[in-house]
């Protein structure tokens, strides 16, 4: 099905429970996860747990990514992406994840992506 996962490491440094808020930052390649997230109206999912993972059965936020961003599965039925920083907003942990910049800039933090 479409999903996204989440590894145990992430989700214990994010704190996800049972839900989890997406924001899709395509303009700058990112992906913005947490509980709360700098987003009025974030995507949100519920979450199950698969052994240590975390899952979201989310099928139009993952076709939104998919599509957001121009991912392909013609090839492969799953995309890994481990470029990822973990900053605070408003006192909760939300994880920045690179699509595609394996190198992430300093602009990227998460006090000035809210300021865009």
């Amino acid at each position: 099905g479409k999903r996204l996962s989440f590894s145990s490491a992430l989700a214990e440094a994010l704190k996800l429970e049972k839900t989890v808020a997406i924001v899709p930052m395509p303009k700058k390649d990112l992906l913005i996860i947490g509980v709360k997230v700098p987003n009025d109206k974030p995507m949100v999912g519920n979450l199950s747990d698969s052994g240590s993972k975390k899952l979201c059965y989310n099928a139009s936020a993952v076709l939104a990514i998919t599509e957001m961003f121009g991912l392909s599965f013609d090839r492969h039925t799953s995309q890994s992406f481990d470029e990822i920083e973990i900053e605070e907003y408003n006192g909760t942990p939300i994880a920045i994840i690179h699509i595609f910049d394996k190198y992430p800039s300093k602009e990227d933090s998460a006090s000035n992506l809210l300021n865009d």
